[in-house]
């Protein structure tokens, strides 16, 4: 589900936007010509222009794909580091060796 942050799939997102990005209200079809043409009104009456609500589809899709990028890092990120587990990190190694290398200079 888009905008779901634990349904993570980047590529649901995009093929969904694919067919956003070219999305016009106005061709929408409806099931009765009477609710289409009640449905456009309300929209029209609610935000100015149909042109408004393509935007304010297009732009809440922006968000979520934006949202599912964050969460796809963050999971990778997560995964990655469980994978490798857990390690001696840089500065840690590399203060053992400092210790190790002082205490045999002091020992000759």
């Amino acid at each position: 589900v888009i905008g779901d942050a634990s349904c993570v799939s980047v590529d649901i997102s995009f093929a969904v936007a694919e067919r956003i990005k070219v999305l016009r209200v106005e061709e929408c079809g409806a099931s009765n010509a009477d609710d289409k043409r009640n449905i456009l009104a309300y929209i029209v009456e609610e935000l100015g222009s149909l042109d408004s609500m393509d935007h304010l589809i297009k732009g809440i899709m922006a968000d979520s794909i934006g949202d599912a990028m964050v969460h796809a890092h963050a999971r990778t990120d997560r995964v990655i580091l469980e994978l490798r587990g857990p390690a001696e990190t840089p500065a840690n190694g590399d203060e053992s060796r400092t210790q190790q290398a002082s205490s045999q200079g002091s020992h000759s």
